[in-house]
């Protein structure tokens, strides 16, 4: 249930622009203009601007930007949760070929503490909600949480978390989110409280987050796996040294360390939706491991 005041904060006038499904045109001297066949692919034309912000195919099933958010915030306001208190962010890439609303829920009920020897450290409820025209990305949904002190996204190794409704070939009624939200936002609470022990665990030695690290995250692929991503392990030891002169050497360091990896630190494309969440698809997949899940038994 959302409060008069989100309501306000939900308005989708940012993603209020006209797109059209168009086919595409080509054109040479000597024969013309030509229509491609709908087969090859059709054009998502931005009517505003005049300019196409997109090539799909012939499924392609367009769902425009307001609409969709509309029917979240629907779904939201008939979710058995109450959502009063929130913050929202909303960004528009490639001329609103993708799009992204970031809403973090600041109610004291999805406020999570994080007790440190250092002081306390909290985290609120957050939902990531992309769309898009490019086919860059379908719509998802990533829940997760919104660091208190640092803006890191929290992700889990539950893969409830991220939530993938798939691409424009279904209709707004087929995204049956409401059964999903309460499931996710409880799940979400189960696991931050049990991650309200971390900042007061210790990691069983100070060397333990760079093996960790090898191990996992900067460890090649099956083919490479012998082989370790040396400038990204530079990179994480790197932020787990600030992490630890803040928090110590604990497994909120750790954690805090691979988030502010996804969340933060880019350069060029790393700055797209897309490649943070490949990044939080790489914590999801650490957080998995075995190396963690012994961690977690022994620190």
């Amino acid at each position: 249930m959302l409060s008069n005041e989100a309501k306000i904060k939900l308005i989708t006038e940012k993603f209020d622009f006209p797109v059209t499904l168009l086919p595409i045109q080509t054109y040479r001297p000597d024969t013309g203009v030509r229509t491609v066949p709908e087969e090859v692919g059709r054009a998502v034309f931005r009517t505003d601007e005049k300019k196409t912000i997109a090539i799909v195919g012939k499924n392609y099933k367009l769902l425009n930007h307001k609409d969709l958010y509309q029917t979240v915030n629907r779904e939201l306001d008939n979710s058995y949760r109450e959502f009063n208190n929130i913050d929202v962010t909303d960004q528009v890439f490639d001329s609103g070929a993708l799009v992204k609303r970031t809403i973090v829920c600041k109610d004291d009920q999805y406020k999570v503490h994080i007790p440190t020897k250092n002081g306390d450290d909290f985290q609120y409820l957050r939902f990531d909600i992309f769309n898009s025209y490019n086919m860059k990305m379908a719509f998802h949904f990533v829940f997760g949480g919104y660091g208190g002190y640092c803006a890191n996204l929290q992700v889990f190794n539950g893969k409830a978390f991220v939530k993938h409704y798939g691409k424009h070939t279904k209709n707004l009624q087929d995204l049956e989110l409401v059964n999903d939200i309460g499931r996710l936002v409880d799940n979400y609470l189960l696991q931050a409280n049990r991650m309200s022990t971390w900042g007061v665990k210790e990691l069983p030695r100070l060397d333990y987050a760079s093996t960790f690290f090898k191990n996992t995250m900067c460890r090649g692929s099956k083919h490479t796996a012998n082989k370790v991503n040396q400038k990204r392990l530079e990179t994480l030891n790197h932020l787990f040294s600030r992490e630890k002169d803040r928090w110590g050497n604990t497994v909120w360091s750790l954690y805090n360390t691979m988030t502010h990896w996804a969340t933060h630190n880019f350069n060029g494309k790393a700055r797209t939706p897309k490649y943070q969440m490949t990044r939080q698809a790489s914590i999801t997949k650490a957080l998995g491991s075995n190396e963690w899940n012994n961690l977690l038994q022994v620190a």
